[in-house]
């Protein structure tokens, strides 16, 4: 029955549609003959598109490509907004722009953007007047003639964000002036990759100051032609730099540029400089970050003179086991900045700090664990640990002393963050104490805490992965105030959260137990994940209460598919389910609810899962 009914929406949304087309194409068809009248014939068949039911609309904007939906949005503001909003729902593309096109040549090479789905791209690009390229218009192509073709890719582009919200992923520019880097700064606060063909020193340099590059940087151009002293400016932590005539890169130059990974061609460094720089390098003394690098040279018998090179520079600190570097950098300045320089090159580790009982540090690796303990307890100080990598140490105030090892070596000397934190109750020294070494932290777990001691908490420390907590003496007057940011919110008394601010919180995984939602309340969460209007990053979720049983009141389709439920064995669900319940958003996501009554815990659990 379901499925007859899908099929019969779908026959009405495509004869809609194609009304649709026939209502634009008489309006674009008026655009191109002004003289003709702009008063609609009787005969014509109007789409009312907004006065369709709204699971009908998402279907018929969803058949749009994104040129379609730009010129839908420029109907009327109404439009726009409609457009706007059904766009959040969906994926972010991205969009390349080449603004450095040759626009007599051939079709490619002209200024334009390709926008990049995942099996299908369109394209729109500008030509001259005189080109002898002729235009075109299509779903998926548009080739237009314009006295401006920058301007006009520009301003195009702009409307494009606005509306369906891609953003910048890739650009080519012959020369990026300051007008044109504020403007991608305007757009795009970063961008994966970027290509220059620019010889103005001051334009090069300011582009790279102003925007963030995550990925790589090719730069082209006789830079040396129009400067004879040419000063590349990199900011820190560049990832891949590109440089395709690097005749004005010299010794001096080399070693200013920070980047994981180089690539020099047409170099004119000499033998010896690039000797200088493997020594430099092999002594700590710069590119501390280098990852890779490539250059070019062509003289005979250069990789004798290139490679002169000590066996051994440097004391072989990769085989020592992590607590006795730490222990090495107390015995001497010279021996601290060794192991500090040594640190800033080496992958990170990850770091758990752990108050529960005694505290303690553990460090994590590929195959190792290491962990350091404080306690006051004489009697641990008299056993001998079976893990040869953990080591203990007598304090009569092993908090303080922690914290105290924390700032002035583990931070100072490893220079490492603090990944996990596990505690009994999160007061405001030890949340001030945290927030004194970072602003975040991946996971975070209070065991049991105040509620005002939380609240401090979540204030001031920004939660990026797990957040675990349970509140005593909960004040049901008071509203908990839960912050966004953390990919998992775990809460084992959901007690204060109503449904109000339940529709409000936008985590993509959600564990809720002891909740006081009604069934109703659930079934309207439900109604409204299921028309987009709710929870759009959500993934998972379990509500767990001591209500009466589940009942879902919505449309729903029962399954048995193993595929599926197979799923649920796994963490956090942990259980096997016999059956499920497939329920479809309007823009087509599929989740599967299960709901069961768990006789050992005596509640009602309902599992909710994005296929």
């Amino acid at each position: 029955m379901t499925a007859w009914i899908e099929e019969q929406l779908e026959e009405i949304c495509v004869t809609l549609l194609c009304c649709f087309f026939r209502f634009l194409f008489y309006l674009f068809d008026i655009h191109d003959n002004p003289s003709r009248t702009s008063t609609l014939p009787e005969n014509i068949e109007v789409f009312p598109l907004f006065h369709l039911p709204l699971l009908a609309r998402e279907h018929v904007l969803s058949m749009m490509g994104p040129f379609e939906l730009i010129d839908l949005s420029m109907t009327s503001s109404r439009a726009k907004r409609a457009v706007t909003v059904f766009s959040r729902t969906k994926p972010k593309l991205s969009v390349d722009i080449n603004l450095s096109g040759n626009l007599d040549l051939s079709l490619s090479d002209n200024i334009g953007f390709y926008i990049n789905g995942h099996d299908q791209s369109w394209v729109q690009l500008w030509i001259t007047r005189h080109s002898r390229i002729g235009c075109e218009r299509s779903a998926s192509c548009i080739v237009e003639r314009s006295e401006n073709p920058l301007n006009d890719c520009l301003r195009r582009y702009k409307t494009i964000k606005e509306v369906l919200g891609y953003y910048i992923n890739y650009m080519c520019v012959t020369s990026p002036n300051k007008s044109l880097t504020d403007w991608l700064r305007s757009q795009n606060s970063s961008i994966s990759e970027i290509t220059i063909f620019s010889t103005e020193e001051e334009d090069v340099n300011y582009f790279l100051k102003t925007i963030k590059v995550s990925g790589k940087i090719n730069l082209y151009g006789n830079l040396y032609l129009t400067c004879n002293d040419f000063r590349l400016e990199t900011p820190e932590c560049l990832n891949h730099l590109a440089i395709y005539d690097s005749q004005f890169v010299n010794y001096e130059q080399l070693l200013r540029l920070k980047a994981r990974t180089l690539a020099l061609r047409r170099s004119i460094l000499r033998n010896k400089d690039l000797n200088r720089f493997l020594k430099s390098w092999m002594s700590m003394e710069s590119h501390l970050d280098l990852e890779s690098f490539e250059i070019y040279f062509y003289a005979d018998g250069a990789l004798n003179e290139i490679m002169d090179l000590p066996n051994k520079m440097t004391v072989d600190s990769k085989s020592m086991e992590k607590m006795r570097k730490i222990d090495l950098s107390m015995t001497s300045s010279k021996a601290r900045q060794s192991v500090t320089c040594f640190s800033r090159i080496k992958r990170r580790f990850w770091v758990t700090l752990s108050f529960v009982s005694d505290p303690i540090i553990t460090i994590e690796g590929d195959k190792e664990v290491w962990s350091l303990v404080w306690t006051q307890n004489k009697l641990k100080m008299n056993q001998t640990p079976e893990d040869p990598h953990r080591i203990q140490t007598y304090s009569e105030n092993p908090m303080k002393c922690c914290m105290k090892w924390c700032d002035e070596v583990f931070k100072g000397v490893v220079g490492r963050r603090i990944n996990n934190i596990c505690v009994w109750n999160s007061n405001k020294s030890m949340t001030d104490w945290l927030r004194s070494q970072q602003d975040s932290i991946e996971e975070m777990t209070i065991k049991d805490g105040y509620q005002e001691d939380v609240e401090y908490f979540l204030n001031r420390i920004r939660v990026l992965g797990t957040l675990e907590f349970l509140i005593k003496r909960l004040n049901h007057n008071v509203q908990l105030m839960i912050p966004e940011g953390a990919y998992r919110l775990y809460i084992k008394n959901s007690e204060f959260i109503e449904y109000e601010q339940f529709m409000e919180m936008n985590h993509p995984e959600m564990i809720l137990l002891w909740v006081i939602l009604t069934n109703q309340e659930i079934n309207c969460f439900l109604k409204s994940w299921m028309a987009c209007e709710s929870h759009l990053n959500l993934k998972v979720l379990i509500i767990e209460g001591y209500g009466p049983e589940i009942v879902l009141d919505l449309p729903c389709e029962e399954t048995i598919d193993p595929n599926i439920l197979e799923k649920f064995k796994d963490y956090p669900f942990n259980f096997n389910a016999i059956n499920g319940f497939n329920i479809k958003r309007s823009d087509g996501k599929m989740a599967t609810l299960v709901t069961y009554y768990n006789g050992l815990r005596q509640v009602y659990t309902l599992c909710f899962l994005i296929q």
